[in-house]
């Protein structure tokens, strides 16, 4: 991967990626732990990763979607007391229903995110 931004290969850091898209006039930096409703679409980012919300389930928790190795998912947030979720619930029937194949390779359908 390149390392300077603008040559051909750059990645630019998950952690930087929200911010920057803001600053580019692509939407607005709200810090993730202010935000209490994710709409579809919003795009939201850590240290480790990005994300794009498909919506917010009634617990609270959010679907999503993301790509990390090995290829792109639909997970769902985790309850602040690190308890599955709506969101991980839906995602798992939404995978084992239409991706069954990748489903049985890849069963886990929550990420490391605290709401």
């Amino acid at each position: 991967m390149e390392s300077t931004s603008g040559n051909s290969g750059y990645v630019m850091k998950s952690g930087e990626m929200a911010s920057t898209y803001a600053s580019y006039g692509w939407g607005s930096f709200i810090p993730y732990s202010e935000v209490k409703d994710h709409k579809p679409g919003d795009i939201f980012s850590n240290e480790e990763h990005v994300y794009i919300s498909l919506g917010t389930c009634k617990d609270g928790s959010v679907l999503l979607v993301h790509s990390s190795p090995p290829g792109v998912r639909i997970c769902g947030t985790l309850l602040p007391d690190g308890e599955t979720s709506m969101a991980v619930d839906l995602a798992s029937s939404i995978m084992s229903a239409h991706y069954p194949e990748w489903f049985e390779k890849y069963p886990s359908c929550d990420v490391e995110i605290r709401l």
